[in-house]
């Protein structure tokens, strides 16, 4: 499992995610307590259809600690069936934390699953929060 130290402080966590695909994407992080029942903030998102998250402050580093932080991305392919293999084999993310004690930290193995045909392809990154 991933981890970033938060420290206590009152300074802002922030999160980027560069997703590198021809592909179409989008993308959602949300932060959730794995000590409880309830759902998952959302907390940054993309804007657009390349699936990246511009660097964005999910919350103070006192309040995030202890928490996990949870990134996906769905990613659809076109053309051919070799053409979409090709596209789902250059896929690939890099994930940013900052702001924290650890200071910058980048994460670049997420987990991709894909369905039988490479028509959509999904990423996941959990980090937790310590």
């Amino acid at each position: 499992m991933s981890t970033y130290q938060t420290g206590s402080g009152a300074g802002q966590i922030s999160l980027a995610a560069d997703i590198t695909t021809v592909g179409l994407a989008a993308s959602r992080a949300i932060t959730i307590d794995l000590n409880s029942q309830e759902p998952g903030k959302p907390v940054a998102h993309s804007d657009n259809a390349t699936g990246d998250i511009a660097q964005h402050e999910i919350g103070q580093a006192g309040q995030l600690r202890g928490l996990r932080v949870s990134i996906v991305t769905k990613v659809e392919f076109w053309g051919s069936a070799d053409q979409r293999k090709a596209q789902y084999e250059a896929l690939s993310a890099t994930y940013t934390l900052d702001g924290g004690s650890a200071g910058a930290k980048t994460y670049n193995d997420p987990k991709i699953t894909v369905d039988e045909g490479y028509n959509v392809a999904i990423l996941s990154k959990n980090i937790d929060l310590i």
